[in-house]
């Protein structure tokens, strides 16, 4: 009997049967065949766009207001008053007589020199075709250019120097016997330049650079002398205008001078000999022609700048911080006006909370209801209550609002004046950007087998006020 094509007949139903009922298949590779994971035949789940996964901070860029240049030229310059009467002469005159003419005093001019910063990048040409149907390469490498040339500018707006900052005076060494000490009976140098924020924020000395961008020559060191061992130094020396950090260095008798440490205020404890063999600068790094002076800068060679130094902030015991009432205080005494905006590193903005959480005349009260579950616990301080703050001075807050700077080192705390309750100042802007060429986006020729690229901007930061701006420095955490 003939079966049609593709039947299964009784004999090929009994082998089947027969082969799935034995254990052990003699078969030779009936076990390999088949598709399993294994072999990868699987499609690739990829989420389009590429996730971005990095912060864009840029608050001072982002605040402050931005002008366009009405001329072309190299700098702005502008004029000042900032006196009037300042013999403070009374009004009362005799009969038939003229008053006295007072003197207008603080006339002078300022000026500030235009620069261009930015960013180059580029997509290769094998990127460009990989990427098909996922992203479009360029414009992401064009916005995060952007991106990048924001947070570069933002930190120029905050600690840019046009000028030198020069080296650490009058320093001076002490010993005192510690167990964590291990210095050795031996004579000691100590020496310390001063880092602008950039020279901070690079840490080339720390990774071992000869020459490291940003830092100043050392001062001249101080000697201190070791009879025994288990000693530790306490190095310390006057602040530096516009310095934000300081490189430590040491040297042991004859030897060479060794790196020792990055620090945050004028002064450093030291219990065993620096480590690394890099060098101070033999010039000083920390001025550039291609910055203008930002923010630190300006206040200080202009404002009111001081020191802690390396003390801590101390609190009033009555819910304030002393240093902070004695600058506000000063702000209003000598110019009568007072901040907007206090900024600082996190480390301070969690001094500033524990100093004030931990007052004695603070008294905190909890209300709950029948099973109520849902306390959240630990304070923060988001604001600070201006206690000299006039009625008669409109806009001026009675509470500052404390921001944490993503760029300010510890350390330092900036008490910001981004407007002036004076008549007919002329100021429509404390703080102003004049900006001579937006962000602008350059396509350069092709060289390569590569798209290059830039974005660049030219501007200049406008500090009208500086000398009404405060700034408390070397502040030791804790």
């Amino acid at each position: 009997m003939s079966l049609p094509i593709g039947a299964i007949t009784q004999e090929t139903v009994d082998l089947a049967k027969n082969a799935l009922a034995t254990k052990a298949v003699t078969v030779p590779g009936l076990q390999k065949a088949g598709i399993n994971i294994a072999q990868a035949l699987v499609g690739y789940n990829l989420e389009a766009p590429s996730k971005k996964l990095f912060p864009v901070y840029s608050p001072l860029r982002n605040r402050i207001a931005r002008v366009a240049a009405p001329v072309g030229a190299t700098a702005v310059n502008w004029k000042r008053i900032t006196g009037i009467n300042t013999a403070n002469l009374w009004p009362g005159v005799a009969e038939n007589t003229r008053a006295a003419a007072f003197n207008t005093t603080g006339t002078d001019s300022k000026s500030a020199t235009f620069v261009t910063m930015g960013h180059d990048d580029y997509v290769g040409f094998e990127a460009l075709y990989a990427s098909k149907g996922f992203e479009d390469v360029r414009a992401v490498a064009a916005l995060n250019l952007l991106y990048s040339v924001m947070i570069s500018e933002e930190r120029v707006i905050l600690g840019g120097q046009a000028t030198d900052i020069g080296a650490p005076t009058t320093l001076a060494g002490a010993t005192s016997s510690s167990t964590a000490g291990a210095l050795t009976t031996d004579t000691y140098y100590v020496y310390a330049s001063a880092l602008s924020l950039r020279g901070y924020q690079k840490a080339e000395k720390a990774a071992g650079t000869a020459n490291a961008d940003g830092e100043s020559l050392v001062g001249t060191s101080a000697s201190i002398t070791i009879n025994g061992g288990l000693d530790t130094i306490t190095a310390t020396w006057t602040r530096v205008k516009g310095a934000v950090a300081y490189n430590v260095f040491t040297k042991k008798g004859g030897a060479a001078i060794k790196y020792h440490s990055t620090v945050t205020v004028n002064a450093c404890t030291i219990i065993t000999q620096g480590a690394s063999g890099t060098t101070p600068n033999t010039s000083d790094e920390t001025g550039s022609t291609y910055e203008f002076t930002g923010v630190i800068g300006s206040i200080a060679a202009d404002g009111t700048v001081t020191s802690l130094d390396a003390g801590t902030l101390t609190s009033d015991t009555y819910g304030g911080i002393t240093q902070f009432d004695t600058a506000l205080k000063a702000m209003w005494d000598t110019y009568r006006l007072g901040p907007t905006m206090i900024l600082c590193n996190s480390q301070q903005a969690k001094d500033i909370t524990a100093k004030i959480g931990a007052s004695t005349a603070l008294a905190y009260r909890v209300v709950l209801q029948d099973g109520q579950k849902n306390i959240v616990g630990g304070i923060y301080v988001g604001s600070y209550l201006n206690k000299f703050a006039s009625s008669f001075a409109e806009g001026f807050p009675n509470e500052i609002p404390i921001k944490i700077h993503p760029d300010l080192p510890s350390g330092t705390i900036i008490f910001l004046v981004e407007q002036l309750p004076y008549p007919n100042n002329q100021i429509p802007n404390v703080w102003e950007m004049e900006v001579q060429n937006e962000y602008t986006q350059y396509e350069w020729a092709l060289s390569q087998r590569r798209y290059e690229f830039g974005i660049y901007v030219t501007e200049v930061l406008k500090p009208y006020y500086p000398a009404a701006q405060t700034m408390l420095v070397n502040v030791l955490a804790g």
